[in-house]
Order: C-alpha cells, then structure tokens, then sequence
C-alpha cells in the first residue's frame, strides 16, 4: 500500500515549472543539447574510469604475484582493525577496490567472526587476537555478537588485547572483553550512558507551510515513526517506551563490562557515569578501567604471548580461509535496510527477495537457510511479499532467523514465519504496527507561491490524495480503514507464525518496541545468540553434520558495481538522465514515508 500518496504523478507539471524557473526554458528546448553533450562527456569519463580500473587490476595483480605467501608462525597475533563503519556482509566492492589499490580490505561482521572461529580452531598456530580500535559505528547487537565471540575465543585458550588511543562507549564495551586494555597516555574513555534525541519537524513544516497527516493502526499508540512530522515533542507513549528501552539496552552493556572489569568498584562506576563521565588516562588506569597507557611503539607482542614475527592482519588471515566442502550448502541470506518495493540493491526490495528465493528452491544442495535481518521495515506491501517468500522457503527446508541490530516492524513482519528466531539481548525489535502519512501543501502553494490547480473529476475521490488541499474527513476514514487492515494483517501473521494467541499478540503489538531479551520473555523470539548460532542450529534442524555455507543474494561483478556507484552507465551516460535519475532517487527517499508502513525509527 506504498502508494505515491507524497508526491502523485500529477505534479511533474509543478516539476516542469521549477525547472524553467532555475534554467529560463523549458526542459524540451534544451533536450537534444542536453542529451549529445551528456552523453559525449558522459562517455568519456566512463571510458575513463574503465581504463583507470583496468590499469588498476593489472597493477594489483602483478604486485600481489611478487608477494610471499603468507604462512603462519606457532605464536600468530591477529590484528584486527576496527574502526568506522562495520558492515554485516561482505562488501565485493570494497574487495575490489582494495584489491585495485592494493590495500588492505575492511572485514564486515561476517568474515570477523569467521576470522575469530577460525583463529580458536587453529591448534595453538594463533595465540592472540589484537583489537586496535577507533570510532567504530556499528549497531549494539553486532558489537554484542562480537563480543561474545571473542569471549569464546578467550575460553579456547586465546589472549584478546584491546587498544585504542581514545575509546567511547561501543569501543570500550568491545575492549571490555579483552584480558589486556591499552590506552595512549593522552587519551582517555568515554563513558556517559545511552541517550535518544528524536528531532521533530512540525515547526518547520508550519513555516513552509506543509501539513503532515498521520494516520496509525487504532491502538498504535506507540507507533512513534510518523509522530516527528506532527508534533513538536514527544508523546507520553513514546517517552515511556524510550525511557523502558534504553534502560533495557544500558543495563545489558553495564552488566557484561563490569563483569570483564570486576576491579572497578560500584561507587566508582557510579562516579564515573554520574559526575566524570570524561575520564583521562591516568584516571582510567588509577580506577581499573584500562591496564597500561602506551604508544603503539611500546608494544611488545612476546609479552602478550605471541611473537613479533607472527603478526598477520585479519584480512590476510582471512585469504587463508580454505574451501568448506560438506554434504549441503546452508545459505544464508542478508536483508539489510528499508523494505522497498521493487528492485533495490541498497535495501531489503520485495522483487529482489523473491529471485532470492527462486533461486534458494532451484539449488538442490540447499538444505537449510539462515536470514540475516537488519531492518527498521518499511513498505507494508513489500513486507507482506517478502514474508511470503519466507513461507515459501520454510516449505521446502529449515529457515532460522538471526537477527542483527534491528528486525523491527517490517523486518519483524518477514521473520515471523520462520522455523526458529534468534536475537542478541540488544536487537531491537517488535513495533508490530502500521501507519500512513500523507502530506499536503495548500499553505506554500496557494498562499507563499501563487500556484492553484483546478482539479475536474469523474469521481469524489479521484482527487485524492493532492499537493494543494487537505484530505478531507472521509478521506482519511478511508486511509484508517486500509491502515487499521493492514495491521489487522499484521498480527495475523504473528499469531500463526509465532503460534501464539491472538489475545496475547494484541496485547503485546500496538506499535511497541522491545529489547531482544524482552522479545524472548514474550515469546516473539526463541533465543538469544548471534549469525553462527542460527547457523548451526538451521544444521541441526536439517540434520546436517557437514556442510558448506553460502551467501545471498548474488551480486553483480564488482567492477559493474564500481561502474555504478560513479554513476556511469555502460548503455547511456548521459549527464542529464544521470541528473534526472539523481533527483528521482531524493523524491523516492521521501516516498518511504508515502502510503502504508511497517516502519521503526528508534534504531541505536
């Protein structure tokens, strides 16, 4: 139901209008222009950049072939780089492009924890794994997953040492795990607790005079995504299930560091969060939060257990990664991002899922899946089609559900039918609940513009929705009924999937966002663990002993992604269709938030 309630096709005259305002013409006097010189130029920085990564490669190459090969010593040290953003699944893109300029490649979560697995396996070959840190942007529940990992690799018999010239509240409550804590003399730890600040654009919209028109599931109080645009402040509702799910979130990561750091006292914790939330070096090593100030030059890898000649990168650790062979392939499949209708390379698109699937039922070497979700949800309709291919898969083979920082409304509705859900303590999921949100201009057209439209119909609601007037009473009736529908929809899907009571579903749904912890007391999740967990349990389920795992979907070949991300196109490479197609991407952004969703905001 994500219709184009935000911006109908109906007002590409207004777009026609604006254009000749900002260029003094009309768009069909400058087209053949347009088009010759685009695509001229357009060609020629295509050629270019093909040439550039052609060279590239051929350099990449040959310089690799110089290269010893990478052996390991009986004291390896692992050094894992971690800092900006952390990925769930690989990035063949990044891979090239690394490959192209020689580099190192940036690990995701996946391929650390396959490095971490592997590292514990190794027969004593590794004996540390070095954590350097920076400002890592990853979700709570994928840090968790990394965490816990790197604690099983510490029973194994594994040395984890963190270091970091400064380190906030996600790297430290990585480094927490760590038997060894090193911090730059002049740095120091960042520990402040956890804080929401949803901003609120009525004001802003009141100035421009746009009206924002949300209209929720009948007791989705605590549906909160659209509220933003209707208010200048937070909801009682809202405040409270901020309030509960932060509380919920900090009390998870305050229990697992004080538990690695059991040296810090419970009066000087509560100092530090209360009143010393900056905490400096020589601070941070008097109260036990860290175990020596050091400069990177100071390291010494023998007193850490491993040797200076066995220092090897995670990525390179990584290549040495030989072929699984097993009976069975257990694939598993990545829906990271906004649920989108159609084709989406960048979001969870029901199209996309479905050739997934397709393409999961043709293999007869699949035996079991495991779908990895990250998604605050999105389209309703989109939602529906792809929970449809998830029933279609749990028919033909075991589906367990891991889920990653968030699976919350729309990625909640797609799981809900699989075989098993699993979760981190800090996923955030739940929010079963709809909304619609439609916008009207009547204010900056009519009045701060001059523009007014006419409409002649042939019906009282082809009309509707329209840019220059407010929806009418029965109009949004109409809206609430489709919404209240649609949410009907959604918790039927939980109550069979779930097989729950429809009573207890009702209770717990209206829109609500929970903890993966509480999501498991409720019963909307079967346990708490992380990507090889599920793994392993969609193994046993399938009865498999040995297998090989696989990852979906299928990409395209890196360097036709590469193309596409400069934006050139190997058809057309015109600078106007890449403008126009620029400005169609910024208006379906916008769109999101057009027609019915099962949509979360509140993702940390």
């Amino acid at each position: 139901m994500a219709s184009s309630l935000l911006l109908p096709s109906k007002s590409r005259t207004f777009s026609t209008f604006v254009f000749t305002i900002l260029t003094g013409s009309s768009p069909s006097t400058k087209k053949h222009m347009k088009q010759f010189f685009g695509a001229l130029l357009g060609s020629i920085v295509g050629l270019f950049l093909l040439l550039a990564l052609l060279v590239g490669l051929a350099i990449g190459a040959a310089s690799s072939s110089d290269e010893a090969a990478i052996t390991l010593n009986d004291k390896t040290v692992v050094h894992i780089e971690l800092s900006g953003t952390l990925n769930e699944q690989p990035d063949e893109v990044d891979q090239f492009l690394a490959t192209v300029l020689d580099e190192a490649p940036a690990l995701s979560l996946y391929e650390l924890l396959e490095v971490i697995r592997r590292a514990s396996e190794s027969k004593g070959k590794v004996t540390v794994l070095w954590l350097e840190l920076g400002a890592v942007d990853a979700s709570w529940a994928a840090l968790t997953e990394l965490r816990a990992a790197l604690a099983e690799a510490q029973k194994s018999g594994l040395k984890v040492v963190a270091t970091s010239k400064g380190y906030d509240p996600k790297s430290y409550y990585l480094a927490s795990v760590a038997k060894k804590i090193y911090l730059a003399p002049a740095g120091s730890v960042i520990l402040n607790g956890l804080s929401a600040s949803p901003l609120y654009f009525k004001g802003a919209l009141d100035k421009l005079g746009v009206k924002a028109h949300l209209v929720r599931g009948s007791d989705n109080a605590f549906k909160s995504a659209g509220e933003p645009f209707i208010a200048d402040q937070m909801s009682e509702a809202n405040k409270m299930q901020y309030t509960q799910l932060l509380g919920e979130l900090w009390g998870e990561i305050e229990t697992s560091v004080r538990a690695s750091r059991s040296a810090v006292s419970d009066s000087m914790w509560t100092q530090v969060l209360n009143k010393e939330p900056l905490v400096t070096a020589e601070r941070a090593l008097a109260l036990g939060l860290v175990d020596a100030l050091e400069y990177p030059d100071q390291f010494n890898l023998e007193d850490w257990g491993g040797s200076e000649d066995g220092l090897i990168s995670a990525s390179d650790y990584a290549s040495l990664a030989t072929e699984e062979t097993g009976s069975g392939v257990i694939a598993v499949v990545f829906a990271e991002g906004d649920i989108v209708d159609g084709s989406d390379a960048n979001a969870v698109a029901d199209y996309d899922f479905t050739e997934t699937v397709e393409d999961l039922l043709e293999r007869s070497e699949v035996k079991g899946v495991v779908l990895r979700i990250n998604s605050p949800g999105g389209s309703a309709l989109a939602s529906d089609e792809i929970h449809r291919g998830v029933i279609r898969l749990t028919e033909a083979f075991p589906v367990v559900v891991s889920m990653g920082g968030a699976a919350a409304s729309g990625g909640y509705y797609m799981a809900a039918p699989a075989n098993e859900i699993w979760a981190q303590p800090t996923t955030i999921t739940g929010s079963i609940g709809v909304f619609g949100l439609l916008f009207s201009g009547e204010d900056l057209l009519n009045d701060k513009l001059g523009i007014r439209s006419q409409p002649v119909a042939t019906h009282p609601f082809a009309n509707f929705p329209s840019l220059d007037r407010s929806p009418s009473d029965q109009e949004l009736a109409l809206v609430q009924l489709s919404v209240d529908r649609t949410y009907a929809r959604f918790k039927e899907v939980v109550v069979k999937g779930r097989r729950l009571e429809a009573s207890v579903v009702d209770s717990i749904a209206r829109g609500r966002v929970y903890t993966g912890f509480r999501a498991k007391e409720l019963g909307l999740v079967d346990a708490l663990g992380g990507m090889q967990d599920a793994m392993a349990s969609c193994a046993k389920l399938a009865k498999l002993k040995d297998y090989r795992v696989e990852l979906f979907p299928k990409n395209d070949e890196p360097w036709k992604q590469v193309l596409r991300d400069f934006g050139v196109s190997l058809r057309s490479a015109s600078l106007g269709m890449q403008l126009e197609a620029q400005l169609e991407q910024v208006r379906a952004k916008i769109q999101t938030f057009g027609g019915i969703q099962a949509r979360e905001t509140l993702i940390l």
